[in-house]
């Protein structure tokens, strides 16, 4: 019984896990899969890695081979509540015996189940590389996503008032008493991934590997309040009325980036050894804004800044790790790390 965030989680070596909550939130990352040429997946206690602890689970993808012939394909599918899902895949194939480029283009969208559920996701993969013995490869990817609130829970006496589709996110009351929904209850990210991979096979025993990374983060979700306290908000009105409906934005705004290598070492003869490590750095702004209070306040302007928060963490890990086959069918595996996580919040 673990949550997702003991699962430490890597694309070619290179974490994917949030450095603060430890989470992978896969809608920052529409039709990723279609990228995805291999996925390891080992449960429980994991070994020594890049990335997260790994208390419950690791699974390791690797992105798609270049591939050494020409490609053009579309996929397009469709289903219930509007659901549909538009690819686009190309590859140049073999340019000058050494040099491919290769893309994605995607685009998901629902309404959802749920009133005003919906999901819009735009997302791209491009790689390029030159290979040989030498294997340099630049992979870019991104996703942009926006996604309508339906994170309440549902009661079945709401339900049976409203119906089985009921939402309740977003909900407030006019004037007159009626019951309206804040047409902007989103949650909006944009998440941008670079990696420039080196991969080196000395001889026949020996090889390295290292890898620099860069993911840029920003985003929010925005929401109606119905009768905040303005206190908890620095704020205060004109009239003297403590509570009042408002717009707010928690909004984030991230920097992550960092070098991962190790050099391996395959005897061809029941011994293989890996040394390795990683360096990451995070960078994240936390702040929230309130955009429009429903009665006179007399500090607000455009974009009012009602917390603000900088968080800063770094990972430095070294391990090394080896499997040796002594007798046919009996192995001996040991694995040895050492690692200091810093973390800071202003």
């Amino acid at each position: 019984g673990v949550d997702p965030s003991r699962i430490n989680i890597t694309s070619n070596g290179i974490p994917l896990n949030d450095a603060e909550s430890g989470q992978v939130y896969w809608v920052n990352m529409g039709d990723f899969a279609s990228n995805v040429q291999s996925m390891q997946i080992q449960r429980g206690a994991g070994t020594s890695t890049n990335g997260a602890g790994a208390f419950g689970a690791t699974i390791n993808m690797q992105t798609d081979n270049l591939r050494t012939t020409p490609f053009l394909r579309i996929d397009a599918s469709a289903g219930s509540y509007y659901s549909h899902k538009e690819t686009l895949s190309f590859g140049t194939g073999l340019l000058g015996g050494h040099w491919a480029v290769q893309g994605r283009l995607s685009n998901i969208g629902s309404k959802g189940y749920l009133d005003r559920a919906s999901a819009k996701q735009n997302s791209y993969f491009l790689q390029a590389g030159y290979f040989e013995n030498t294997m340099v490869k630049f992979i870019t990817f991104n996703g942009e996503q926006e996604t309508y609130h339906a994170w309440n829970y549902t009661s079945k006496y709401e339900q049976s008032l409203y119906g089985r589709r009921y939402n309740s996110c977003g909900v407030y009351w006019d004037e007159e008493g009626n019951m309206r929904f804040y047409d902007n209850q989103i949650d909006a990210y944009h998440q941008q991934h670079y990696y420039l991979i080196w991969d080196q096979i000395l001889n026949r025993h020996w090889n390295f590997s290292v890898a620099g990374h860069y993911t840029k983060g920003q985003g929010y979700y925005e929401e109606y309040k119905d009768g905040e306290d303005l206190a908890e908000y620095g704020l205060s009105s004109d009239y003297g009325l403590a509570f009042s409906d408002l717009v707010r934005q928690k909004k984030m705004d991230n920097d992550f980036y960092g070098a991962i290598a190790s050099v391996n070492y395959n005897s061809l003869n029941g011994l293989k050894a890996t040394l390795g490590g990683g360096w990451n750095r995070y960078d994240g702004a936390h702040f929230g804004l309130v955009n429009w209070v429903k009665h006179p306040v007399e500090e607000l302007f455009p974009n009012w800044k009602y917390y603000d928060n900088d968080a800063f963490k770094s990972d430095f890990n070294v391990y090394a790790k080896a499997e040796w086959e002594f007798v046919k069918g009996l192995n001996a595996f040991a694995d040895l790390q050492y690692r200091h996580v810093g973390y800071r919040l202003e």
